[in-house]
């Protein structure tokens, strides 16, 4: 039979055994002719792809060649082919007869292949990957059409079989391959085999259908049809089946210790691991505090918020840095001389710049309306603001400046000492730090974390930091000591050099909280300080701790490393699941939150109180479209550690409300503005303490019925405009309303020409002042000013100071 339909139609006329036994041999050469069939496709697939590769090469070979790899080449079969010794490599001999070229000549083809120049053409680089990916889509096709034609040929045996299975009286008919099922064929009637469907031929089908499915190979796919595969051309086969939505897995049973309860007489005994850390729990005895009281400041309410920054930075170490800066000034040749009124003056003018924010400082001083400041600009002018900003130190500049980290004398920094580091502004780093902690009473809580300050540059002597997904991506890193209620900062370090003290994250702890230990504060750090030894060292200095802790920490439990089965298991529970383990006076508690972890404490109980203890969450269950708040069980060291930990992070966020830092040179200026902002911020919270917020109660009055300033809770920006005003209003008088700017704000002589004006003489370049030549004034370069400024009358020119001084108005 030449197909499947005659042999159907055969099967419908024959109806007899001899039929039958007819049909069985008719299959049976009708399988092998689609055998053969199949053989020498394969065989002229193999034969093609022979004769491609004996033309192009392989495409290991091709890889090799893109690699750069040479190997050495032998001729086999009259064929050129290369070899690489196991690590050998060597060059391939070039041809210069003619009868080398008629090696490559296949059954009288020849077979010539292009020389190989130095520089490869990319047009030969584009073939050689285009043959590459269609010799491999067309491995990937011929292997596809071999599966399916395993399969067919299965499908072929199983019917077969079926059919000499069968018997003259159940007569089955055949499985099409088309897809198609063919009807069964009765011995009473014939002719009605087209319209009758018996029902247990349909369950013979499906019952042949996933005896079929099973014998298939697993990782054979069947196409959709031949034409699918002409359009794709890279073998892929199209899935028309949907996606499987893959359902969130069932939460994980937590193990019998989640939520242990409290210690009881009669209690389980588990035995304890290595380190001591054990499943069994006993009462963890805290003693009370003992610091000052009342907690906030010690020094009583003060009557302008001027005097509140003062108590921080003191008129003594103003003082200080103006007469470090006259001597600068002088040594500079500067004749005009600075006072503590126009430090202070200059201090308030950052303010008002942290308040009212202008990319480029200089517009502060502009003629424009919009860009003016007229508080500013009333109480110093740009040139004498900028010479004190050259000037200004924190410092002596008599004592011989520390080197830098980049100079060849490192050895001359004292890398023991770890705040010989600022010594440009070493003193007021000191007064900073001792008033904060002498104006201050801290509460139980404290909270040790890093403050980041902004610095680009690469001249300063103590260690700057990049981190690029910090919002400060570099700058300086400080260790802070903060009160955990209020955000008052009362202590800070600066990082130390690489093999400096203290140089592990332990020492630093140990040296921010120094001053304060002994009084059983309770310390709250992150993950990047805890640890065991800590613990233990601020235990034995009286001192509680609570913190995350990293898995990998030494001296943790054993069955609480993150590799450890149960705290895979952890990661599948329901949150709110934690497990507890103590140590003595330690507990070590692993909560299962939105993530899991690990929470070390000093001073917590190993169980929680089942009432009180819980935190809430958003949480969305199974089957709800939005999130509802829900109450989550969690140990006691997690609900501690959450309310009391961000009091670095609370100094932080207000001190960036209006940080008075400006673009400087200097490294040592950031961390002066620095220092200046520390003074502001804990000014305002002293002030805040002093004066709680009135609801609903007018504002005092004196007996003459005025307001009192002090009595208007003012806000966080009213406060520092007021320090700033105030700070101002020693140095100049003009700061009250707003003054307009003037063509000509400078007096005119009242003796010269009354055509005398500071007007700009639009020359091409700007020459040296003629006043600061005659006296010998020069700058912090050690260069005359130069000015495009002057007097067009006199035909000089004069920087906006000397035009007075030239005219003899001073």
């Amino acid at each position: 039979m030449s197909s499947l339909r005659e042999v159907r139609a055969l099967q419908q006329s024959l109806s007899t055994k001899e039929g039958q036994t007819f049909l069985r041999s008719a299959l049976s050469v009708h399988r092998d002719i689609m055998a053969k069939t199949s053989k020498r496709s394969v065989e002229r697939g193999e034969e093609e792809k022979m004769v491609k590769k004996k033309k192009t090469g392989s495409s290991k070979e091709i890889e090799e060649k893109k690699k750069g790899k040479k190997g050495k080449e032998t001729k086999e079969n009259g064929l050129k082919t290369s070899k690489v010794k196991a690590g050998k490599v060597t060059k391939r001999p070039k041809k210069t007869s003619a009868a080398s070229k008629s090696d490559d000549k296949i059954g009288g083809e020849s077979d010539e292949r292009p020389s190989k120049k130095k520089g490869k053409s990319l047009v030969a680089t584009k073939k050689s990957k285009l043959f590459v990916q269609h010799q491999k889509a067309e491995e990937k096709r011929n292997l596809q059409e071999a599966k399916r034609q395993s399969a067919r040929e299965a499908m072929r045996r199983r019917e077969t079989e079926r059919v000499e299975a069968a018997g003259p009286e159940n007569r089955v008919g055949l499985y099409d391959i088309e897809g198609e099922s063919t009807p069964s064929v009765s011995e009473d009637d014939d002719d009605d085999s087209d319209e009758d469907w018996s029902d247990e031929d349909d369950d013979d089908d499906e019952e042949y259908e996933e005896e079929y499915e099973d014998d298939m190979d697993p990782e054979f796919q069947p196409c959709a049809s031949a034409e699918n595969d002409d359009k794709e051309g890279d073998g892929e086969v199209p899935q028309d089946a949907p996606p499987v939505r893959r359902r969130k897995a069932a939460p994980v049973e937590a193990d019998s210790d989640d939520d242990p309860d409290p210690p009881k007489p009669g209690q389980d005994y588990y035995r304890p691991d290595k380190f001591g850390w054990c499943r069994s729990l006993e009462d963890v005895s805290v003693q009370p505090f003992k610091g000052a009281t009342p907690h906030g400041p010690t020094f009583q309410k003060l009557p302008e918020p001027m005097d509140y920054f003062l108590m921080f930075m003191s008129i003594t170490i103003i003082s200080s840095i103006a007469k470090w800066t006259n001597k600068a000034m002088k040594t500079a040749g500067q004749h005009v001389q600075t006072s503590v009124e126009e430090i202070k003056a200059w201090i308030g003018i950052h303010l008002v710049m942290g308040l009212v924010r202008i990319p480029y400082y200089q517009d502060y001083w502009s003629k424009h309306l919009g860009y003016r400041n007229n508080l500013i600009a009333s109480t110093m002018s740009r040139h004498r603001f900028d010479t004190l900003s050259s000037f200004l130190h924190g410092n002596d500049p008599d004592v011989e400046p520390l080197p830098r980290p980049d100079q060849t004398d490192k050895p001359a920094v004292e890398k023991k000492d770890l705040q010989k580091q600022l010594g440009p502004v070493m003193p007021v780093w000191e007064e900073v730090i001792l008033n904060s902690q002498k104006n201050f009473n801290l509460g139980h809580n404290v909270t040790i974390d890093e403050a980041m300050v902004k610095y680009r540059g690469f001249r300063a002597t103590t260690r700057k930091f990049f981190m690029p997904l910090k919002p400060i991506r570099s700058g300086f890193k400080l260790y802070a000591l903060a009160d955990s209620i209020t955000g008052y900062t009362a202590n800070f370090i600066t990082h130390p050099f690489n093999g400096g003290k203290p140089s592990t994250m332990k020492d630093i702890a140990m040296t921010v909280m120094r001053p304060f230990l002994f009084r059983f504060h309770h310390l709250f750090t992150d993950k990047l300080y805890t640890s065991v030894n800590l613990a233990n060292d601020l235990l034995a200095n009286e001192t509680y701790l609570t913190g995350t802790v990293k898995s990998n920490s030494s001296g943790l439990p054993e069955d609480f490393k993150a590799a450890s089965p149960k705290i895979k298991r952890l990661g599948k529970c329901d949150r709110g699941t934690f497990y507890t383990r103590q140590h003595s006076q330690l507990t070590c508690a692993y909560w299962k939150d939105s993530r899991s972890v690990e929470i070390l404490s000093s001073a917590h109980q190993g169980y929680r109180n089942k009432k009180d203890d819980h935190v809430i969450r958003k949480v969305k269950d199974d089957g709800m479209r939005e999130r509802e708040e829900k109450e989550i069980k969690a140990p006691k060291q997690a609900i501690d550690y959450i309310k009391s930990m961000a009091g670095v992070d609370r100094a932080d966020q207000l001190r960036s409300y209006y940080t008075c830092a400006r673009k400087a040179k200097l490294w040592w200026r950031q961390i002066f503005y620095y220092l200046i902002d520390v003074c502001m911020v804990n000014a305002w919270i002293c002030y805040k303490m002093h004066n709680p917020p009135k609801r609903g109660k007018a504002a005092a009055t004196d007996d003459s019925g005025a307001v009192d300033d002090i009595s208007k809770n003012l806000t966080h920006s009213e406060f520092v405009m007021k320090v700033a005003e105030q700070l101002i209003r020693g140095h100049t008088d003009r700061t009250g309303g707003f003054e307009p700017p003037q063509a000509n704000p400078l007096p005119l002589p009242q003796h010269a020409a009354p055509d005398c004006r500071w007007v700009n003489l639009q020359r091409k370049h700007a020459r040296q002042c003629s006043w600061c030549r005659s006296n010998d004034w020069r700058n912090i370069s050690g260069n005359i000013p130069t000015t495009r400024y002057g007097c067009k009358i006199c035909n000089q020119n004069l920087c906006q100071t000397c035009f007075l001084d030239y005219h003899g108005l001073r």
